[in-house]
């Protein structure tokens, strides 16, 4: 008998997470909650699974439109149904398109694009499943990825990504290279003692000092044990909070 994963619940929406080759992960919270919405109009998700980070950016931001792009009918048809049962679903919308097609019939009228991209590099591909797939750069590459940011982004739009540390590093030097400059990065540790596991960056058009940031996510071993930081950032989702 197949699985069924249960719904995730969120203290304003809930998410399907049955079809979707990405379920729900620590890594979209973060960039959910982490991203900065303040100001932006119109946004667009590639990438977007069961569409989690969608709903988080419109939630923090009563204003802001959002399209939700991903490759897997599944998972966009999943999008679909989270998005119609969210109190935001006249702001959301789902489509199913790669990066690279979008990109060729899109404009540059996005203010803030996010992704938490497929961060297996080619040297790692084996036998894929599903999961593997979605976290593959096979289907999106991260020159790929940069082009499509660099079609759609406003002149002083912002894009924001998630990354493991060092495909983020390099994610960091090609897209400074295509004039796209990281200004707010924060390193994330799964415990204080533990080594830096993601990088969460925000990209601009223009060269400017960099803000720097931490987050802890555990005090200690144990399920939920946050940390005071953590608990502040995530606290307007998680029921428990």
């Amino acid at each position: 008998m197949a699985r069924v994963n249960k719904p995730f619940r969120f203290k304003q929406f809930e998410i399907r997470q049955e079809q979707s080759s990405m379920k729900v992960g620590t890594d979209a919270v973060l960039l959910g909650a982490w991203t900065a919405v303040d100001g932006h109009d119109k946004a667009l998700d590639i990438g977007t699974g069961t569409g989690i980070i969608s709903m988080m950016l419109a939630q923090r931001n009563e204003n802001l439109k959002v399209r939700a792009i991903d490759i897997h009918q599944a998972s966009v048809r999943e999008a679909l149904y989270n998005f119609s049962r969210s109190p935001f679903r006249d702001r959301l919308e789902a489509l199913e398109c790669s990066a690279q097609e979008f990109s060729c019939i899109g404009q540059k009228s996005y203010d803030l694009i996010v992704s938490n991209p497929p961060f297996f590099l080619e040297g790692t591909r084996s036998e894929l499943t599903q999961r593997d797939r979605a976290r593959h750069t096979s289907s999106l590459s991260f020159e790929d990825l940069i082009g499509t940011v660099d079609q759609l982004l406003t002149r002083n739009g912002c894009f924001a990504l998630i990354l493991p540390v060092q495909e983020g590093q390099y994610f960091r030097k090609l897209a400074e290279a295509k004039g796209l400059y990281c200004v707010r990065y924060c390193e994330v540790r799964a415990r204080a003692e533990k080594p830096i596991e993601r990088l969460m960056m925000e990209f601009v058009r223009e060269d400017k000092p960099i803000k720097k940031e931490s987050l802890v996510i555990n005090k200690d071993t144990g399920r939920n044990n946050w940390t005071d930081d953590y608990q502040a950032l995530t606290r307007a989702f998680h029921i428990i909070l």
